[in-house]
């Protein structure tokens, strides 16, 4: 395996479904839906537990010509619990694992239209809130258009689905 290969290759990707999909099957719906014109989106979520932080990726489809409603894809990982209990760092690991799986995605298909949602709160009384213009700032420093709650669907809808 090479340095440069993405965690998003090496993990199992499913569909909305659960039906685990190989990566070269993902890759190929994924050209197909940015060649029809539609638009990826990604978000991520984390649960924690006692003994483990769980993080759910997401990759939704949307937007392309003829196409009625969405379609999605998730991988998930479980990583021990000690690190992630302090919030900043578990909101900052969840924009990071988006931002890297946009990135993946820039790379393979250039001309893909990608919009990265964050789980991170609007409202100035939501505990996350105070991390916005940082990770807001990092997603779109990277080039990426970026929604936080409550319109970041993929990260507090599709991936918080998986997360838990």
């Amino acid at each position: 395996m090479g340095s440069d290969m993405h965690e998003a290759e090496i993990v199992s990707w499913y569909t909305g479904n659960g039906c685990k999909i190989s990566l070269n099957d993902l890759k190929e719906q994924l050209e197909n839906h940015i060649l029809d014109n539609g638009k990826l989106f990604i978000g991520c979520d984390s649960f924690l537990t006692a003994g483990s932080c769980v993080f759910a990726n997401a990759i939704c489809l949307h937007g392309a010509e003829g196409q009625v409603g969405g379609r999605y894809f998730w991988y998930r990982r479980n990583i021990r619990a000690e690190k992630y209990k302090n919030l900043s760092l578990r909101m900052f690991q969840e924009a990071y694992n988006s931002l890297g799986i946009g990135l993946w995605l820039i790379e393979a298909f250039p001309q893909a239209k990608i919009e990265i949602h964050i789980d991170i709160s609007s409202s100035p009384d939501g505990k996350t809130f105070k991390y916005k213009d940082a990770l807001a700032g990092m997603v779109k420093g990277a080039g990426f258009e970026c929604k936080t709650k409550p319109y970041a669907w993929a990260a507090n809808a599709i991936a918080d689905k998986h997360s838990k």
